[in-house]
């Protein structure tokens, strides 16, 4: 009886140390993993910051070339007019001196 009781006390403490032994191996993988998805998530926050301030940059690249854009035109409008303004004169000047 003796040697049984040992025995199982024997396994017993066996399967405690390596009960500790597991949870110890679980403990140091979830730190390991816990420290993974803290760089994890810092590098998504810092993707996130340059995707923001890309957009950012694009849409004011974006309304600077449509002002660009309004100024481009507005410029050849009044060119444009002026031409014709001086067509009109010359139009009009050969038309006096026709009847004149």
């Amino acid at each position: 009886m003796d040697i049984i009781l040992a025995f199982v006390w024997g396994m017993i403490t066996v399967v405690y140390t390596l009960m500790a032994l597991v949870v110890v191996q679980m403990r140091k993988s979830v730190k390991e993993l816990e420290s993974q998805i803290r760089d994890t998530n810092q590098t998504l926050q810092d993707v996130y910051k340059q995707l923001e301030e890309k957009e950012d940059s694009l849409i004011r690249y974006t309304d600077e070339l449509h002002h660009n854009n309004e100024n481009n035109m507005n410029e050849l409008y009044r060119y444009i007019d002026s031409r014709f303004d001086k067509f009109e004169n010359k139009v009009i000047n050969k038309k006096e001196i026709l009847k004149g």
